[in-house]
């Protein structure tokens, strides 16, 4: 029996081309059924069907690269893409980049139905034949470069495999490592996201070396996306770099920085290697650059540098008198003097922790002297998981001036009159977040203030309403709960006041931005 897979971004289309057909007369399983080239590559990667039934146009990845990364990897699959005439031109593209043949809309039962006989025919006959499929040279060059890095090889070691398929010379030689930012790609979060993304990074990136003669793509036995590149110019590198960010931008949205080694030749393939992971662990601070390069990183390691103490003094004492403009000022100087300092990504960080821990202590005493028992995001941290989640110090900075902002925002609420009503109101809510009975009705009861009063209240000090206030106070200790190991979703939902999982996870998705189960596979 053969197997298919259907993907088009219309259900309506989808279902059509499932009812119309008897498959099991053609001997055909319906294996799976996609509405976008990622969550199809996800299905191809689970089910490895013989025949993928394809509209051309689909959101998240474009048909083209979708055709390109699965004949790469399974070159006897047969693809065949549905099109419009509009679409004819891009059609013929893709035949050339390898897909086997094209139905043109509108289609009919028929046109679907001769078209798939014609693609069982062909695998039949390439069965029956025992066509071997060609030897995956990609795998044999990986291979080579694998047992280099691990220095399983000996002295003089035979590198011509790796070279015949690269089709590049032994000189000019960089290791290069790319490194993905998948967690800012909001698209990828329905899917096995970190297999996939490497997957296609890979594709796209060895299909311009290809393209270019320039090197070769692989996955190394560390699970680092990496290149062997072959450039007599740095020049020429950067460009070629550039070249692949944008490709990789482009057709899955995915924002990517480069870790590149020193000049070497693949005898010193380790050495280089080492070069370009010292590299990588300065993609944290050197974040304003998407390639980094070992030889400045080398010239800057030797910098003397003093802690900011004199800045950071200031920088606290603002906490206490609320000058936000001074908070920018301060925070922007602060971060200045990290990156000047040093590139080493672990004394960079032992920096910053100082920093967040003395954050955190002052904004404890200031909470403590305006009698602010609340727990909520902007008031209280806790500064070892919060310096966890960085993944650049850029991103740190943005986190810190966030902080100042909604923390200044919060001290001077609660020092004006209806800053205490709201406190009050704030106090209230996390007393009783809980209580899946909770809602503005019974608050107002509660509390003997008017419904609209109450809402008056957290638009002016938080501009939420009290249904959103309360679900993100709510999400906000469900984040805190899954981080448990042994937590379950529907006793998180249950323990923040939600009565129904299912619409716990969507606001939960809502606010987090992916479910409660895959932010619980990604800690």
């Amino acid at each position: 029996m053969y197997r298919i897979l259907i993907v088009d971004d219309e259900a309506l289309v989808r279902r059509g081309i499932k009812k119309s057909i008897n498959w099991n007369e053609l001997d055909i399983e319906m294996v799976a059924e996609a509405e976008n080239g990622v969550e199809a590559l996800e299905q191809v990667l689970e089910n490895v069907p013989d025949i993928i039934l394809l509209d051309i146009c689909m959101p998240k990845m474009d048909g083209l690269e979708f055709a390109s990364i699965v004949k790469q990897k399974y070159p006897q699959m047969r693809i065949v893409i549905i099109t419009g005439f509009d679409d004819f031109e891009y059609a013929r593209s893709a035949l050339r980049a390898g897909v086997d043949d094209y139905i043109l809309k509108p289609i009919t039962r028929e046109m679907v139905e001769d078209v798939v006989k014609k693609q069982i025919e062909k695998i039949a006959e390439e069965r029956e034949k025992n066509i071997p499929v060609k030897p995956d040279e990609s795998k044999a060059a990986a291979a080579v470069l694998n047992a280099a890095l691990r220095r399983e090889a000996r002295a003089g070691q035979d590198f011509s495999v790796f070279l015949d398929y690269a089709q590049i010379q032994d000189e000019h030689i960089y290791f290069v490592i790319m490194k993905d930012y998948l967690s800012r790609c909001k698209i990828w979060a329905d899917a096995a996201a970190d297999d996939l993304a490497g997957f296609a990074i890979l594709n796209i990136a060895e299909e311009l070396l290809r393209d270019t003669r320039m090197g070769f793509a692989f996955e190394t036995y560390r699970n680092e996306l990496a290149m062997v590149v072959s450039c007599a110019t740095l020049r020429g590198l950067e460009e070629l770099l550039a070249d692949i960010y944008h490709s990789i931008l482009d057709f899955i949205e995915i924002p990517v920085d480069f870790a590149v080694s020193e000049e070497g030749t693949l005898a010193k393939l380790p050495e280089l290697a080492e070069q370009a992971r010292e590299a990588l662990e300065c993609t944290f601070v050197l974040s304003e650059k998407n390639i980094i390069h070992y030889g400045e990183v080398k010239a800057h390691g030797a910098a003397d540098f003093q802690y900011p103490e004199k800045i950071e003094k200031e920088l606290l004492a603002v906490m206490y008198s609320g000058d936000a403009e001074e908070s920018k000022r301060l925070i922007e100087e602060f971060f200045s003097r990290l990156r000047e300092a040093t590139p080493d990504v672990t004394r960079c960080k032992s920096m910053l922790l100082r920093l967040l821990l003395n954050l955190s202590n002052t904004m404890e005493s200031v909470s403590s002297r305006l009698h602010i028992e609340t727990r909520n995001g902007a008031v209280l941290f806790d500064p070892v998981k919060r310096l966890e989640q960085f993944e650049t110090l850029e991103e740190a900075e943005e986190w810190v001036k966030k902080l100042y902002q909604e923390t200044l925002s919060y001290v001077s609420a609660m020092r004006s009159r209806s800053g205490q009503l709201f406190l009050k109101i704030v106090q209230y809510i996390e007393k009783n977040y809980g209580d899946s009975d909770l809602n503005l009705k019974k608050c107002s009861e509660d509390l003997f203030l008017s419904s609209g009063y109450i809402s008056m209240i957290l638009k002016k000090e938080s501009g939420k309403t009290f249904v959103d206030y309360l679900n993100e106070f709510r999400i906000a200790r469900a984040v805190e709960l899954l981080e448990e190991p042994e937590s379950k979703v529907y006793e998180v939902a249950a323990d923040v006041g939600f009565t129904h999982q299912t619409y716990f996870s969507s606001v939960f998705k809502k606010i987090i931005g992916v479910s409660p189960k895959q932010f619980k596979e990604r800690k």
